[in-house]
C-alpha cells in the first residue's frame, strides 16, 4: 500500500515521534517511585517509630516503663523534660527524655512512685546548665553521670543505667 501526501499529513503520523519519548519519561517516573517507597518503608519508616501499638508494647515504649531485653533489667522513662537553659531568656530549649534502667525489678516502682519528685530534681539540674554547657562535646556522658546521682537516692537493691534517647536543644 502506497502512502500518500494526506496521510503523512494527518495527525496520527505527526504523534508518532513523541510516543517513543513519553516510554522512558513515564519509566523513569515509576522507578522513582518504586525507589522512594522502598527507601520510606525499609529505611525512613523504622527510625519513625514501631508500625503498631502491640509493637510498642514489646519494644518497652508504652507508657513510662517496661522491661528490658531479656527481662533481667527494668525501665524508668521520664518522658517530656523541658527546661530553658540559664541565661537563655527563654529563647532557648531544651527537649529530653530520661530512661533509667535498673536492674533490680523492685527498684523500678520506686522510682515510678518518686516520678515528681525525681522530675523535678532533673528538670533543676538541667536548668542550671547554660546553652553553651548543653550542646558541648561529650555533655551527655556528663549529663547520665549527674542524673543518675539524682536517682541513686530512691533505689534499694541495685545500679542503675542513664540513656538519653531524645535530646533536642533548640
Amino acid at each position: 500500500m502506497a502512502t500518500t501526501p494526506a496521510a503523512a499529513d494527518s495527525p496520527d503520523a505527526t504523534d508518532a515521534p513523541a510516543k517513543p519519548g513519553m516510554v522512558p519519561m513515564i519509566a523513569t517516573v515509576l522507578v522513582a517511585l518504586l525507589a522512594g517507597g522502598g527507601v520510606g518503608a525499609y529505611a525512613v519508616g523504622p527510625m519513625l517509630g514501631p508500625a503498631s501499638p502491640a509493637a510498642a508494647e514489646e519494644e518497652g515504649g508504652g507508657g513510662h516503663g517496661g522491661e528490658a531485653e531479656g527481662g533481667s533489667a527494668h525501665l524508668f522513662k521520664l518522658d517530656g523534660v523541658i527546661v530553658n537553659p540559664a541565661g537563655s531568656r527563654g529563647q532557648h530549649h531544651l527537649i529530653t527524655t530520661v530512661a533509667y534502667e535498673v536492674e533490680a525489678i523492685e527498684d523500678e516502682p520506686r522510682l515510678r512512685a518518686a516520678e515528681v519528685e525525681l522530675r523535678d530534681h532533673v528538670s533543676a539540674l538541667l536548668e542550671r546548665k547554660t546553652l553553651d554547657q548543653l550542646t558541648a562535646p561529650g555533655i551527655r556522658d556528663q549529663l547520665r553521670s549527674e542524673l543518675r546521682a539524682l536517682a541513686e537516692p530512691y533505689l534499694k537493691a541495685g545500679s542503675v543505667k542513664v540513656f538519653l534517647p531524645q535530646y533536642i536543644v533548640q
